[in-house]
């Protein structure tokens, strides 16, 4: 059950939020694992919101930082908490842009994607998006960036309880859902984070393949990283 428990939450470390926390949290949990072998441990509320525990002006302050980052997908609330899980479950408008634009360079010869690209330099929103797509759109599986959906739906779950807008049963229940999707398209960590990688750099845009591709690797590398310690399969 525990092991669960930490796989679903893991799925947020490919997030927009990034696992910078997670790992920083595991790093002060030095026995963390060897405990969960010995079944001596429970989740607190660090390892369950994915926010490191503060005082004072630095709580303050950690608080505003999520709240600000829940602002940037219109989250505030628990209703509009609600609206935003429902459409990153489903897919959201990025998704299917992202699958739209596979779509149109899949049947594109080479030659012609090079002269599509090079037609739309000036157009900088739009010849990042293009370039970021045909860059993986081989890489990736036939889910696209679905991925990068389920991570924020994971990581907006985390964040929203730790800020209160939801309480934690109800995060499980959300958690549960996202969790299965990410089973249903991807059968490894490392299918499922770059999916949610490269989904993070096409939402993103121009410089930022450097901070999502380092996220990527210590998701998958670092030696506090959950997926270090946890397999794809073991849940299921």
């Amino acid at each position: 059950m525990i092991h669960q428990k930490l796989w679903n939450l893991s799925l947020s470390m490919t997030s927009a939020f990034g696992a910078k926390y997670d790992l920083e949290i595991m790093f002060t949990k030095q026995d963390f694992w060897e405990n969960i072998k010995n079944n001596e441990v429970r989740l607190d509320s660090e390892i369950i919101f994915g926010v490191p525990e503060s005082q004072g002006l630095e709580r303050a302050i950690r608080k505003e930082e999520v709240s600000q980052f829940l602002g940037r997908f219109g989250v505030s609330s628990h209703k509009t908490f609600k609206v935003k899980m429902e459409e990153l479950l489903q897919g959201s408008e990025l998704n299917a842009l992202f699958d739209s634009i596979r779509g149109s360079l899949l049947v594109m010869p080479l030659q012609e994607r090079a002269k599509l690209l090079k037609s739309i330099q000036h157009e900088q929103e739009k010849y990042i998006r293009y370039s970021v797509v045909a860059q993986y759109d081989k890489t990736l599986l036939s889910c696209g960036i679905r991925g990068f959906d389920i991570a924020n739906g994971t990581s907006l779950c985390r964040l929203c309880a730790y800020l209160g807008y939801i309480d934690e049963e109800e995060m499980l229940i959300w958690l549960e859902q996202t969790a299965s999707l990410a089973k249903t398209h991807f059968r490894s960590f490392k299918e499922y984070a770059l999916s949610s990688t490269v989904g993070g750099v096409f939402w993103a845009g121009s410089g930022s393949d450097d901070a999502f591709l380092k996220n990527y690797y210590n998701c998958l590398q670092h030696p506090y990283s959950y997926w270090k310690h946890l397999t794809w399969d073991q849940c299921q």
